[in-house]
């Protein structure tokens, strides 16, 4: 027979196993947050988060502080290269943990001095410190604690980790989202590791708006990028042909005008995916002419975004493989690479032989898949 002693201590067990934030917790209640960088394209949103996130769950708001404190609870936010502004114990503290690479993290909790390091390779590295931070404290109303033995180096393991987020009726529930819905969900997949965010022009369903809708989708794809602008996070748009003729001029400046419209109305776009079907099926000819037009708008207005193209069709042949290859291999100064989606034949090895090594291959979920499935956050 147990106990309600061992009980007790057996459950106390398996929280703290399943929950580390339950291991030795040391109260951190009274925060300032110093900031070792003053950039503000570094910085982005990131201690507005730290803050706002804080605030919710604990009505605790945490004040910036202007100087370093010598005694005192604070959270440091630096990049690798501010690490030289900080006293040497700080220094020497980081300097024990596993170097990191593009985007990612440090964050530590010094015992001796109360204090949290955010240490962010760069921009993102910050911001997804400040995410892994939130993730381990303990809040409720008025309280906030830390683990003690709070050590966290990672990088991430893949280059591109996002999530379609289609406001459109298809998805049952983006197109119901508000701009606000929309802020804190890309702001959480953020949080999460996401450094990607793929939205959709009008015109790509079966129906063009919804009863749901908060405002027109024309609109909406504007806000999804300012906000993922906001946060410094890539904005990759999925584009597929939905015209039926693109080789008549009459036709080809009829779809040009409107990606001019589109283009022209996004405040970032780093990148543009053109499925090869499903729908708009073309031959390759007609297809990498097409792009090739359609890189001319694009970059009036984004000068570094680079157009994806995906050999998914329905049935294609052998004749249609060797003419998609034969332009991927061509390395339009327009084109961003093969992306491995829905519909595609050839497996990703076959794939990467059939290219170039300098051709990147990105693997795409459809719209149902999970994003922490297949774009694993740091780990």
């Amino acid at each position: 027979m147990i106990s309600a002693k061992q009980l007790g201590l057996l459950l106390c067990i398996w929280v703290m196993q399943a929950n580390p934030v339950c291991a030795q917790s040391i109260d951190f209640s009274k925060p300032g947050i110093y900031l070792a960088t003053t950039d503000k394209n570094v910085l982005l949103r990131s201690v507005e988060i730290l803050q706002s996130e804080i605030d919710k769950r604990t009505g605790i708001k945490i004040p910036i502080l202007k100087r370093l404190p010598k005694a005192g609870q604070t959270i440091i936010i630096s990049t690798e290269k501010d690490i030289s502004k900080l006293p040497e114990n700080y220094r020497a503290a980081l300097s024990q943990l596993p170097k990191v690479e593009a985007e990612g993290l440090q964050v530590l909790f010094i015992k001796k001095s109360n204090t949290i390091i955010i240490n962010g390779k760069d921009a993102r590295g910050i911001f997804y410190g400040v995410g892994r931070l939130l993730r381990n404290l303990e809040m409720k109303t008025g309280s906030i604690k830390i683990p003690e033995d709070l050590a966290i180096s990672t990088s991430p393991k893949y280059p591109v980790r996002g999530h379609q987020l289609g406001y459109r009726p298809k998805t049952n529930a983006y197109d119901a989202f508000t701009v606000a819905q929309f802020d804190q969900y890309i702001r959480e997949l953020a949080l999460f590791g996401a450094n990607t965010i793929e939205i959709l022009p009008p015109r790509t369903d079966d129906d063009s708006t919804s009863r749901h809708m908060k405002i027109p989708a024309a609109q909406m794809i504007v806000e999804q990028s300012r906000i993922c602008k906001s946060y410094g996070l890539d904005v990759s748009m999925w584009y597929p042909n939905m015209g039926k003729d693109y080789i008549h001029a009459d036709s080809i400046q009829k779809e040009l005008r409107e990606r001019e419209l589109v283009f022209a109305s996004l405040p970032k776009l780093n990148a543009v995916f053109v499925p090869a079907g499903d729908p708009g099926e073309l031959e390759p000819d007609v297809l990498f002419a097409w792009l090739a037009k359609e890189a001319e708008v694009l970059h009036k207005y984004h000068p570094n975004a680079k157009i994806w193209v995906s050999p998914q069709v329905f049935r294609p042949t052998q004749h249609w493989f060797d003419s998609f290859f034969s332009h991927a291999n061509k390395e339009y100064p327009w084109f961003g690479g093969v992306v491995f989606g829905p519909w595609v034949k050839i497996p990703v090895p076959k794939i990467r032989e059939l290219l170039k090594p300098s051709i990147p291959i990105r693997h795409y979920p459809d719209i149902t898949h999970n994003y922490s499935s297949q774009y694993p956050v740091p780990h």
